[in-house]
């Protein structure tokens, strides 16, 4: 069997959690997957997941933090992802999980990662189309193994993946 090697935007979410902890379940199959990358935004530290410990039939896990999608384009992201994610041109399934609401306000004595939204829908779709499509173009340049991308999401989700695939 070849190697997969999932990659997971939104990783600290509530269903990016649950997706890299079954991964690591090992799911679908044991050895479908020989490594899982963890992306999220805001920092996450490994110990604080209560993800599958490390051992010797569980995949390779990797977690990278800091990565705004929103920043730039899918170049400047191909390049960040280079630096940051080990054998990042072995990635075989997207798992795109990252939705950003409108307006990122930095909370007064707080960290840059807590964010409030704003009701502006056009320009929330804008932004949340621009972080897809950096992934999608990043990963077309640097992923020639690529096979599979998803883009789960509930009804609000839905609705911008509607205008996402309208405006693409």
């Amino acid at each position: 069997m070849d190697s997969n090697h999932a990659i997971i935007f939104g990783a600290s979410g509530i269903i990016g959690w649950a997706l890299v902890n079954q991964l690591l379940g090992p799911y679908p199959d044991a050895g479908t997957f020989s490594k899982v990358t963890a992306i999220t935004n805001r920092p996450l530290n490994l110990s604080e997941t209560c993800w599958p410990e490390s051992n010797s039939q569980r995949q390779d896990l990797q977690l990278v933090s800091g990565i705004d999608l929103r920043r730039g384009d899918g170049s400047t992201l191909a390049d960040t992802l280079k630096r940051t994610v080990k054998d990042v041109e072995s990635v075989t399934h997207i798992y795109y999980l990252g939705m950003s609401p409108l307006e990122y306000h930095e909370v007064q004595n707080s960290s840059p990662e807590v964010f409030t939204a704003v009701g502006d829908i056009s320009e929330e779709v804008a932004t949340n189309r621009k972080m897809f499509k950096n992934v999608i173009d990043a990963h077309s340049l640097i992923s020639p193994k690529l096979k599979f991308v998803t883009f789960p999401g509930g009804t609000r989700v839905s609705i911008q993946a509607i205008h996402i695939a309208i405006a693409c």
